[in-house]
């Protein structure tokens, strides 16, 4: 028993330390995510073999698509912080956009469940990159609960690696676990029987 958690937290540890190399061109985060949860979904959560020529194959196979992605997220999740912040300083003048100065807030941490449900969507099916984020709107409102799920556990792993940088080893493949464990049953509701 100690040796299979010894080796379960060694699978998280890997997976943690491969999606930090993945990060480091910044441009490549978003490639480094979807392979890290393709690796998370099929090598740790499914026990495949083969871990870490999984990810550099699914990093390189979503290189072009992942650039886009970090691109048009670091846009929408920088566009809503500023409107929040905007509206916040324009609300103590203007006590009516108060309203406007929440949903923007709300709305960011929702974009997080958002990007949540494209990484997994884009290292599962095969679509265009409209269809990738339609399809990933759609299921963070069908299941919406998971999608606020899967936002505090982002959350927490964030907060974690702030207070304490050293848990950067574990607490990204950790909180991806729990990811998987939240949006694969959901996943495997389209795929066929694997």
């Amino acid at each position: 028993m100690l040796w299979q958690d010894a080796g379960y937290i060694g699978e998280l540890v890997i997976t943690s330390c491969l999606w930090i190399l993945g990060c480091l061109g910044i441009l490549t985060a978003g490639a480094s995510c979807i392979a890290m949860y393709d690796v998370t979904a099929r090598c740790v959560r499914k026990h495949e073999s083969g871990m870490v020529q999984r990810f550099f194959h699914t990093f390189r196979a979503e290189i072009k698509t992942g650039i886009k992605i970090t691109l048009l997220w670091f846009v929408i999740l920088l566009g809503l912080t500023f409107a929040h912040q905007g509206l916040l300083n324009l609300a103590v003048v203007f006590p009516q956009l108060q309203l406007a100065a929440l949903i923007f807030f709300a709305l960011i941490p929702f974009s997080l469940g958002v990007l949540a449900w494209v990484l997994a969507l884009e290292s599962r099916f095969c679509y265009s990159f409209g269809e990738l984020h339609k399809n990933a709107v759609l299921m963070a409102l069908g299941y919406l609960p998971r999608t606020l799920l899967i936002v505090i556990i982002t959350v927490l792993a964030v907060i974690g690696c702030s207070y304490f940088p050293v848990g950067a080893i574990l607490l990204p493949g950790l909180a991806v676990r729990l990811h998987t464990a939240v949006i694969e049953p959901v996943l495997q509701k389209y795929t066929s029987a694997e």
